[in-house]
């Protein structure tokens, strides 16, 4: 899902009985810091984690600018996350 989708609104609409899969903002993970790539993550595990069908993922595509760090950090965050 596009990371201008509201995720929320799918999860609370569909996500019981739907897969969904996104919607960390690939802007955020090019330019953000790691407080805000932190951020993004946790918004997307925070919104999904009680839905069966979540897949996370970035929103679009990575970047092929984007720092390797910033990728790096953002599957770190995941990893820290993901257990619901």
């Amino acid at each position: 899902m596009e990371p201008t989708t509201d995720m929320k609104y799918i999860a609370e609409k569909y996500g019981k009985t739907h897969s969904f899969i996104g919607n960390a903002d690939t802007r955020v993970l090019l330019n953000g810091t790691k407080d805000e790539i932190y951020a993004e993550v946790k918004r997307c595990i925070d919104i999904g984690k009680n839905c069966p069908g979540f897949f996370m993922a970035d929103g679009n595509h990575i970047l092929s600018n984007t720092p390797i760090e910033n990728a790096l950090f953002y599957n770190e965050v995941f990893n820290e996350l993901k257990r619901r």
